[in-house]
């Protein structure tokens, strides 16, 4: 018995992976319910040639959109989650854009960013990552994002990024003109 309570929680998360991964290289049919459950921006830029900048335009994009969806509909750990990765990836995106530096770490990309003035200095960019770590192992159903949600949106924005609602479709039409 106390086997089979450790091996279940651990092995699900595994296998759950490995099938996402299955799905994704082998176009399974199966992958459209899960998009539907978790991620519906997933495999979504799959098939897109876009260079490094317009990738990131555009994840970030799509997250920001996805976040503001997920979250309007209570799903409140998921959604910042959703809303994290967009910042990240406006983060990453300006960066690169601007000053030429493909970075990934966070810290650092906020660091130049702030050095910069591009973003103010008073985010505290600390704090939403610790909500975002805390709500992907603790029950945040209660937690009120309403100011996560404004202080991101705003930087994102002010980063350049656009709350657009129509951005699934001009993804969609990527390649196709």
């Amino acid at each position: 018995m106390v086997v089979r309570k450790i091996v279940l929680p651990v092995s699900f998360p595994i296998i759950a992976v490995f099938f996402n991964i299955f799905c994704i290289w082998n176009d399974n049919p199966y992958l459209s319910p899960l998009q539907k459950i978790g991620m519906p921006h997933f495999m979504f830029l799959k098939d897109k040639k876009l260079d490094p900048l317009d990738e990131r335009y555009f994840r970030s994009a799509l997250h920001l959109v996805e976040a503001k969806d997920i979250l309007d509909r209570g799903e409140i750990s998921h959604g910042i989650s959703v809303l994290y990765d967009a910042l990240s990836y406006a983060m990453q995106w300006y960066v690169l854009k601007n000053y030429q530096k493909e970075i990934y770490d966070e810290h650092e990309l906020v660091k130049i960013l702030k050095e910069n003035g591009d973003i103010d200095s008073h985010f505290d960019f600390q704090k939403w990552e610790t909500i975002m770590e805390d709500a992907l192992d603790q029950d945040y159903s209660d937690y009120d994002p309403s100011n996560m949600w404004d202080e991101c949106s705003k930087v994102i924005m002010g980063l350049g990024i656009p709350f657009d609602s129509g951005i699934f479709e001009k993804v969609k039409e990527l390649g196709n003109s």
